[in-house]
This record gives C-alpha cells, structure tokens and sequence, in this order.
C-alpha cells in the first residue's frame, strides 16, 4: 500500500481515546436542539456526531469563506514570549488560561467537556482571526505534544479490532505488519467496504480524526517532509513548524493544487495521496469544504455526505448560474486532480477497483497514453475491456475466463460520472489544452468553459467549408486528442454526459423522445437522429448532435447496440478480433465500411446475419444525414470534397454526399476524359460500396424516405415490411412514382437515384443477379448500367429479326423489361439519347418537363428538326421500343400511361395492345387521348420497315429478294454524315409495289396488305405519300379526320384540283395514284368506299373473298348487268372508275393459271363459265374417240424390231 501512515493523527485519536470518555456518551438532545437547525437533513452537528458518525463529518453553521491570500496575517504571527504552555494532555481545553475564553465563547457548551469536541468546533471554521494567538500556540503545542504518546495504535488496534481483522484477511492493506503500521489510513480508504455496522464505534473514530488531520499539511505524515520546499518556493504558506497558522494551514494544499504543474514529483504524489483520503467525504477537503458550505447547502442540500456523493452533486451543479465563483474554482481544481489520478474520484476508486485489479497489465495508471489524461486513458481501457467482453459473450468459439467478464453495474455507473466530468471542461483535458490551444484561441474565441469550447472544437473539426481550417490536416495532433476524448467519453451511449448535447437537444427530446411514462426513450440520440428532419428539431440541437456525431462515427463500436449485433460479424466478414488494437489508433470508419459491404453478399457465408444487417441499417440511416458522418467516404475523398462540393450551399445543406454521387454519375456518360470533374479511385470505389448499399435499401437515403413516404405506405408497404428489401422497396417506388399522388419531391428523389444506378449495372441488385452471366459473355465490355441495357436489349432484337434461338435467358429478358421502361418513362435515365440531344431539347422541349416520358415523346414529335445525331440516337430507341411485335407495350410508357383505361377496359388480355386499340379506336368512349397516342404510333411503323416488327420479321426473305436494290440504296443514304439513319419508307414502298404485283409471299403478303388497310385509316402511316402530299394536305385538307385525308385527296384528284401549281413536281398525284390502284386491288384499302358499299357486298358479294380486287370487280360487273345495288354505292363506283381510268389501273391483270381458276370461281356467272369449260373438255374427249389418232400408225412387225 502507497498511502503513508498518518502518525500524528494517530497519537491525536490515541490521546483522545483515553481522555474524552464522554465521546462514547449520547450528548443530551435538549442540548443541541438549537445547533441541529443549522444542519441540512439532520446531518450530525458536533454534539451528534457520535451518535451519527455514518453521516458524514460534523459541521456548524456556514460562514462566508476567506481567500487565501485575505486571511489575517495575525494567524501567522509567533506566539508571544513566555506564553503558557499546555500543561498536558489530561486537561481540557476550555479550561486553560490560554484558550478558555475563547473556546468557551466560539463553542456550543455541550461540546466543552471533550478535547475532541472542541478541536472539531475549531476545525469547522472557517475564518479563526478571532482566536487569540496564545490560544493558537497553545492548540497547535497541544497536538505536537500528543505526539509523544505511543498509548494510540493498541487503544485503535482494541476499537477497530474486528475491522482491522477483515482488512488483513482480505488483505486491502498488505500483510499484517504493514496493515497495522498505516492502520490509520488503511481504515480511511477502507471503511465503506467494512462489513461493520455504520454506526460503530471504528467508523466514527475514523471520521472523527479525518476532519482534523486534513486541517493542517503539517499532521500528514510525510506531506510535510516532501512539500515543504515546494511551499517555499510557490509561496503556499509557512513552513516553519514552530510558527502558529493555525487551521488556516489546510489552504496550503489548496495552493499546491492550484500550481500543480510547477510541484515536484515527490510532493505531487502526496498531494494526489491527500486527495484520495479525502475523496470520501467533502467535508475532509477544509478548502473546498469552505468555499461550497453555502452553495451544498442551497444545491445538494438533500444529499448525505459520504461516499464522494457531496462532491458528485456539486460537480452536477457547476454550469448552474446560481454556483459561487469560488465553489466552481475549487471544484474546478479538484476535478483536475480526478483526471490526472481517477483514484482520487471516489466511485471510480470504490467501484472499479476490483475490475482494474482485473485488467492488471492492460489498464495501469502507469502505462496511459502519452499526453492525455489518466481517467480518460482508464475510461477507454474499461471501456475497450467491456467492448470485448460483451464481443466475446456472443462468440460460442471463446471461452469464458476472468478478464471475459463485463465490468461491474457499478463501475460502469462510477464511469458515467467520469465521462461527463471530462465533457464539461476541455482544461480537462491535457492533450487538448497542450495542442489545440491556438485553434482555441482563434477560432473558439478564447477559453471558455462548460463544455462549449470543446463542441467548438468539434464543429471546426468536421468543417469542410471551402477555406475554413482543415484540423485535421493543419492540426492532426490536436484533431487526434479530441477524437481520443470522444472515444474515451462517448457522449452518443448517455446523452447525459455531455451537458452541452442535453441542453441544446432538450426541448427536442421532450416533445419527440418521451416515452408513455414520462422517461426519456433508451436510445435518445438514435430518436433525434431518426427525428431531424422534424419541425420541433432546432438548428442548434441539430449541429451540436451532428458535431459530436461526426467524432464518433468513426468508430463503429461506440455504439453498443451496433457492436453488440455485428462483434461476431465483424470478426469473421472483417477479421475484427478486438477493438480496438491501440487505445490510440485513429480510424476512419473502415471496419463500418466493411460491414455494410456485406449486407446483401450474394455469398451465404458472407452475407451478414440478421441482427447485425438489421443494426447497420439504423446506422447508415442515421448516418445519411451528412457525409461527414460517413467518415470512410469522407477520408477517401476528402480532395474531391474540397474541391468540387465545399461551396456554402451545399455544405450548409448537408449535400455534400449527393455532390459526389452526381460527379460519379456523370462520369458513366460523358468518361474522365472529357469530365471537367474527376474523382479519385479511392473515392469511386468508396461510393460505389456506399452507393449499392444505398439502393438495396432505399431508408438509408432518409431525404428520399421521408419525402416518398406516403408513396411507399400506399404503393409498397409490403416490400418496405420486409427485413432487407435488397432493392425490391426501391424498384416498386420507380414503378409507382408517375402516381398521380406522388410529390414532385418524391419522384425528382426517385429520378435522381436512377440516375446514380447508371453507373454501374450492379447498383441494380435484382437486375444484376438475373443477367451476370448474360452480361459476362455477350456484353463483356459494358461497364455502365445503361450500356449493359442497351447491349441486351440489341442482342435480344437482333436474335429475334435473324429468326435466331434467343442467347439472353429467359429470366434476363424478363427482368430487362424494367429498366428499359425506366428509360422510355425519363430521357434522363437514357444517358446516351440524352447526351446527343441535349441542345435539341433545350432547342425544341425547352418548357417541357422531364419524366412520364414527356421529354421523348417531345423529341419524337419534333423529329423533322432534330439534329443528325440526336435523330439517329432516337431512332435507335425507336428500334428497340418497336423490336418485339406482341410486346411493344410493355416498354412504352407513354402508351401504357395515356391509354391505361382503354387497355382495361378493351384489351386486358392482349398480347398486343397496339393492335388491339387501334381495332377499338372507333369505339363511342374510346379516350381522345389514348387515340392520339396510337394513332402517333401507327404512324412510326409507316416510317421505316424496321419499326413495324411484324411485317420486318415476316417480310425479311422478300426483302432480299424484291426490294434488294431499294434497301441497299437506302443503307448508303443513312450511312452518309448528313443523313438520318430510317430508310424513310422506302422499303415499305418497295413492298406495297411488290404486293400490287402479286410477287411476295403469302406471309409478306398478309402483313402489307394488313398496313395497306391501316394506312388508309391514317394517311400519314403511308409515308411517302405523306412526304408528298404535306403541303397539299394543309392547304386543302386540313379540316379533315386523318382517316379522311386519303379520300380528300381522291376527291381534288378526280376534280383536277391537284394541278401543277398545287403539285408541282407530281409527286402528289404519284402517289395518290399509287393509293387508288391499292385500293383497286382490295376494297379493304378504300375505306370509303368499303364502308359505303358494304351492305352491298353482303347482298351481291358475300360469296367473294376479299382482296386481290376481287370484291370491287364483283361490285362493278354487278353494277353493269343491273343488278340493284345503292344509289350511294352506285356513285361511288362511277367515281372510282373514272379515277382508275385517270390513274391509268388496270384493275386486275391475270398473272397465273391460278389467277383465272380462283376469278372463275369467284365470278357471279362462274356457273356459265364453268358450264362452257366442261363443254369444251367433253368436244375434245368425243373428238377423239370418233377420229382416232391424228399420228401415223405403224406396223406391229416395225415396233418389235
């Protein structure tokens, strides 16, 4: 044991065993009655003391205190010549010459019957410039000469018998020698632990003693001798023993510990000694005792002295406004020596004891980290010790030994005391005074206390406003100090600890944080974290919460939920053995990093567990707020951070994270190299971890969360009920953010997190899981999202127009369909489209809003103004929206969007919506929308044979062979710089002149002649004549019905209004040429005249199949014979057959032998015919039988030679 024998004292007790006999007596109570109302709660005065000696040290009615360097000088006077001296320790005090008067006028009459009585009285004042020199000489003689008297240790030895007894059992103290040698301040140390009574005669002796021994530095056995040249020279007192300061002495310690830094080691050691015996009761400290006796009295009147708990009730008290200077001054003073030795702070001492005995080695006061203090070098020992503990409680592979044990419930309460002492005073803190006192001074303002100057520190810590200063790069030593405070305090596990924190946050804490019962909920920074982004959040709260967040982010085992789900986790996923490896070792959030790195991992085994997954997730989400609090992102690019996202506006709005993923989006698109803004590999590969993350599960993005909830309740609750999501909450908000209902907030959040899948393909968790091996081996060089989409959907039309076995799986193909409806719903996630057409956009869909595909369909509609690139581009989408003939719906947003109603109510069951609306365009309800919408699309397929997939895929053989040279010719043409990539009808043409001709096949055939029919219902599907008749059209028909402009045209045909002033090159009249000889061949191509004749088709023709002219030729020969028919249908012939007469038609020319055998048999007179036919088979065959051969006949007898 250390602590030295307080012998003086001892003899003092010795002395007093035999004379005060009254000490073991009650004191009558009618004789205190008038000293108790001066006492708080009943606290023991002199008299009562023996009857309360587990109460705590006497006192008497509080005085004002006198500084030091005020109290009267008359005290340090020498005692006049030829004064008296004590006549020996058997009379009592109040008797003598030399004090009697002035003890018997200081002191309460019931106390003057005991020497021991009235040196307490004495020692309880605090100013004893009324006390008489000679009485001054002859009480300080009095205990001097005491010390002569070897009677004490056996009379202590008999009273403490039974304590003494368990001490050198237990061994607290040493052997028995050294036990009964420092007996004295083995049972001061050791009395709360005493299984004796309270109230024993020991405990009392022991209090008693202690309150006068503390009173002057002289008594304490080896103090004197080791401080008494530090008390010269720092000018602390006098040091002379024959000279008389009476109990004014116990300032000396005061001073010391004021000049603590100047003390030489040996007196340090017994400072640091005197304060660990008095550490029990704040009485034991005469001056603190002195300079709080009014301020315990008003602020912790209620608590009982003993235990440290007076000194704990204070220090809660000190940023109170009410504290006296001087009690905060002496508080402040003690409190330094807490920090320099926790054995001094009694709760540490008390309570943790057994659990450092435990960690012997590992957590000595001896082997602290250089230049921070000890308490705080203890907290995060203990604390690093519990950490581990708990780490291994969870680990079924560790076996349980002593140091596995978690602390004590008590020690870790004793600890809470500590960090919140550390948090309330940076002076505190030695490291941080001794390298951030510049950054103080500068930008804190000077020194202030309370704890402020220390969230000061924070907040210039985690600035990363352009230039502001960078503490960690300009000061790493400073940075590193209060990174240690943090991780030794760690405000974040009891928001209590940090004063600060709790005021600024708790009018926060109340209204959002409260549970049913009135306490505060168990995780209070977890709830304003998760409630930020309330109203009743104040600015103040926030920065403060985000201040001391930013420090202790970076280390993920701080918090205790966290650590306790993830310990196992993080030593299998992350080779995390024990936290941390050094007291010292900064971090930058790696091991986190790690962690969130394998919450989905496709890999079983890696994969993290529930629990953990579950924990990291609240975390990230917390930590979403700022990337501050991301440190691993932020230590990875912290360059790019200063140099592209450290402007006021994005710092003051926490955007700092969205910054960097906007930069690394971009970076997909236009490449590094023509990127005025580039990332560092260390921070791509950083985003992209985080970025993943990110969208497997969309609550860590809390801005999108919070403005997409009433999406994700009404639309996606199911997927947002599940524990991880892996993307699944995320891929339905897309689907549903074109909801009328959801915010413009929500769906431009949702957009731009589209925007970051494009990077890379596996942001998209599902979509890359069922297409890895698809994208392995057939788009091997595509790196980006959005390059992988487009190679797959290429491959897949490609295999279909070839008439190839699909390459892409079928599960690929399914999940492809998202993504590319993704891009046709917003240009903006079409990163190449968009790239080539952004100036046309400005140019031509300026007021036009991106998403609901508004921005593509603009460009589609203003596709004649384009510029080459961006209409090549358009049409390449063109392509693959039209590449699958019985599933163009699914990937057209605008169609699905403006016609959802029809294609409910008409096609629910239809594998081609297209087709099924345009036969029901007619219907009375059918939505003007909707029909304009599938009238745009039939118009695109007129326009080049490869957007109309069915008649490219049954066509492809025709193609090559009757429209060879049209297709070559239109290949060279879209192949030149200033040419567009469509053929521009003209295959299509080519085609529809081949079908005239009767020359394609039957397949082929069935296809043109479907677009014949449907292009006579919207004459613009007919592209040429389109191109052709543009002008005319406006000029003269544009008060007509689409379905109408082809008639029109007819009309100012027959009438010769289509002259060469109105057409002048012809091409007009070409083609409305063309139309009609189309027309002639198959009625179902005039629309007009099919409609006006159908009734006589059903009464004449019904037995003639349509097309190849049959219909109309039957209608006409009808007509001739006189057969009746309508009046309407009459003139409607009259007029055709002028206009084909015009056009120079031929109706039908016979091509074939089958030709003529399917008009006979279609023909109204087929029976004449066929009567005439048999007739002349029948001539020929009796011709023959009656005429014979018309040969030669030759001789049986040549034809056998």
């Amino acid at each position: 044991m250390s602590l030295r024998l307080l012998c003086f004292a001892s003899l003092i007790v010795g002395f007093f065993c035999q004379r005060d006999q009254n000490l073991q007596q009650p004191i009558a109570s009618n004789q205190n009655s008038q000293l108790n109302q001066n006492f708080p709660n009943g606290e023991s005065n002199p008299g009562q003391f023996a009857n309360n000696a587990n109460q705590g040290s006497p006192e008497i009615s509080p005085r004002k205190m006198a500084p030091v360097n005020e109290i009267p000088s008359a005290k340090f006077n020498n005692p006049p010549l030829g004064a008296a001296k004590p006549v020996g320790p058997k009379n009592l005090i109040s008797e003598t010459p030399e004090c009697g008067a002035d003890v018997r006028r200081i002191c309460p009459e019931s106390m003057l019957s005991s020497n021991f009585n009235i040196l307490t009285c004495l020692a309880q004042r605090q100013d004893d410039s009324d006390l008489s020199d000679i009485c001054h000489t002859y009480v300080w003689e009095y205990k001097r000469q005491m010390s002569t008297d070897s009677r004490f240790t056996p009379m202590l030895a008999e009273t403490c018998k039974e304590e003494t007894d368990q001490i050198i059992r237990d061994g607290s103290c040493g052997t028995a020698d050294e036990t009964q040698k420092n007996l004295v301040s083995c049972l001061m140390l050791h009395k709360n632990t005493l299984k004796s009574p309270t109230d024993s005669k020991c405990r009392h002796m022991v209090n008693r003693i202690s309150l006068i021994v503390f009173q002057d530095y002289r008594l304490i056995s080896g103090f004197y001798e080791n401080c008494k040249d530090d008390v010269a020279k720092l000018r602390c007192g006098s040091i002379d023993i024959d000279q008389n300061p009476a109990h004014s002495q116990g300032y000396t310690i005061e001073c010391l510990r004021e000049k603590f830094k100047q003390v030489s080691p040996e007196c340090k050691k017994e400072i640091f000694l005197v304060a660990e015996l008095q550490a029990d009761d704040f009485n034991l400290d005469r001056s603190l005792y002195f300079a709080c006796r009014d301020d315990r009295t008003q602020m912790c009147g209620d608590v009982t002295a003993g235990q440290g708990k007076v000194f704990e009730c204070l220090m809660d008290k000190m940023n109170d406004p009410k504290m006296s200077t001087e009690c905060k001054t002496a508080l402040s003073s003690r409190e330094k020596l807490m920090v320099e030795d926790p054995k001094v702070s009694f709760p540490l001492r008390e309570y943790c004891m057994e659990d450092l005995e435990r960690f012997k080695g590992d957590c000595d006061f001896d082997h602290m980290v250089e230049d921070h203090s000890k308490m705080a070098s203890m907290l995060l020992c203990l604390e690093l010790k519990q950490r581990n503990a708990l780490a291994r409680q969870s680990d079924p592979s560790e076996r349980p030994d002593e140091k596995s044990k978690p602390l004590t419930a008590k020690c870790v309460t004793a600890m809470k005391g500590a960090r919140k002492m550390l948090m309330s005073d940076y002076e505190l803190n030695p490291a941080i005074v001794k390298h951030c006192s510049e950054v103080i001074k500068d930008e804190c303002g000077g020194l202030e206390k309370g704890g402020k100057t220390l969230h000061c520190l924070m907040k210039v810590g985690k600035s990363r406003e352009r230039g502001s200063l960078n503490l960690e790069k300009d000061y790493p030593k400073c940075f590193k100090s209060i990174e240690f405070l943090i991780r030794s305090v760690n405000p974040v596990d009891d928001i209590s600890t940090d004063a600060v924190l709790m005021e600024a946050c708790k009018p926060t804490l109340d209204r959002l944080c409260r549970r049913p019962n009135g306490g505060y909920v168990e995780d209070p920074v977890g709830c304003l974290f998760e409630k930020i982004d309330e109203d009743a959040m104040t600015d103040e709260c926030e920065e403060i919460l985000l201040e001391i967040s930013y420090f202790t982010a970076r280390d993920w085992a701080l918090d205790r939920k966290l650590f306790r789900a993830c310990s196992l986790d993080a030593k299998e996923k992350c080779s995390v053995d024990k936290w941390p490896a050094k007291m010292d070792q900064s971090s930058h959030g790696e091991i986190f990093a790690c962690l969130y790195r394998h919450i989905n991992h496709e890999s079983a085994s890696l994969k993290l567990s529930d629990k953990c997954t579950a924990e990291v997730i609240r975390v990230m989400k917390n930590r979403a707020v700022s990337v501050g609090l991301n440190p691993y992102i932020e230590f990875q690019c912290r360059q790019n951070l200063a140099e592209y996202c450290s402007d006021p506006e994005i710092t003051n709005n926490r955007k700092e994270l969205e910054c960097l993923q906007d930069i690394y989006s971009i970076e997909s698109v236009r490449g590094s190299e023509n990127n005025a803004k580039v990332l560092t590999k260390e921070c791509k590969a950083a985003l992209k971890n985080y970025t993943k993350v990110e969208t497997e599960e969309i609550e860590i993005n809390r801005k999108l969360y919070k403005s997409c909830k009433p999406l994700i309740e009404t639309y996606c609750a199911e997927e947002k009920n599940k524990a991880t999501n892996q993307g699944e909450l995320f891929n339905c908000m897309v689907a549903h953010k074109t909801e009328r209902d959801v915010s413009e907030i929500c769906a431009a959040g949702i957009e731009h997190m589209q925007l970051i899948q494009l990077k890379d393909f596996e942001f998209d968790r599902k979509f890359k899981k069922m297409c890895r091996e698809d994208v392995s081996e057939y788009c091997p060089e595509a790196k980006s999202k959005d390059e992988v989409v487009t190679c797959l959907s290429k491959t897949i039309r490609d295999d279909k127009v070839q008439g190839r076995n699909a390459r892409i799986s079928e599960e690929c193909q399914t999940e492809l369909k998202r993504p590319l409806q993704e891009r046709y719903e917003d240009v903006k996630l079409d990163r190449s489209v968009h790239r080539v057409c952004k100036y046309d956009i400005q140019e031509h869909c300026k007021g036009v809003k991106s998403g609901q595909g508004r921005l593509l369909e603009c460009l589609k509609d203003k596709k004649e103004v384009l510029r080459v690139e961006c209409r090549r581009a358009l049409f390449e989408r063109e392509e693959e929206e039209m590449s699958e003939p019985d599933k163009e719906q699914e990937k057209d947003f605008v169609l699905n969007r403006m016609c959802k109603g029809m294609i409910r109510e008409y096609c629910p069951d239809e594998e081609n919506t297209l087709k099924c609306l345009w036969r029901h365009r007619n219907e009375k309800d059918f939505d003007d929308r909707c029909l304009k919408i599938v009238h745009k699309r039939m118009i695109t397929k007129g326009e080049d044979v490869r957007l109309n997939a069915d008649m490219f895929k049954s066509c492809q053989v025709d193609i090559q062979k009757e429209c060879r040279s049209e297709l070559e010719q239109a290949k060279d043409k879209s192949k030149e710089p200033n040419n567009v990539e469509e053929y521009q009808g003209v295959v299509i043409n080519c085609l529809r002149k081949k079908f005239a001709e009767k020359k394609l096949t039957e397949k082929c055939s069935a296809q043109v002649r479907q677009f014949i029919r449907a292009s006579a219902q919207e004459w613009k599907m007919d592209f040429k004549l389109r191109m052709a008749c543009k002008a005319v059209v406006k000029d003269m028909c544009s008060d007509r019905a689409p379905s109408k402009v082809e008639e029109c045209l007819k009309e100012k045909f027959l009438s010769g209004e289509l002259s060469d002033s109105v057409d002048p090159n012809g091409k007009c009249r070409d083609e409305v040429k063309r139309v009609l000889d189309e027309g002639a061949l198959d009625i179902q191509a005039d629309p007009v005249l099919q409609k006006t004749c159908s009734l006589d088709i059903e009464h004449v023709c019904s037995s003639v199949t349509p097309g190849n002219g049959r219909q109309v030729t039957c209608l006409i020969e009808k007509m001739q014979s006189g057969v009746q028919i309508t009046a309407d249908c009459k003139k409607m012939l009259n007029d055709r057959l002028q206009m084909w007469r015009m056009a120079g038609s031929q109706m039908q020319s016979l091509q074939s032998m089958s030709d003529l055998m399917v008009q006979v048999s279609e023909s109204p007179n087929r029976h004449y015919f066929l009567t005439i036919f048999g007739m002349l088979i029948t001539f020929i065959f009796v011709g023959g039988l009656c005429f014979g051969r018309v040969t030669k006949r030759v001789a049986r007898e040549m034809k056998s030679r």
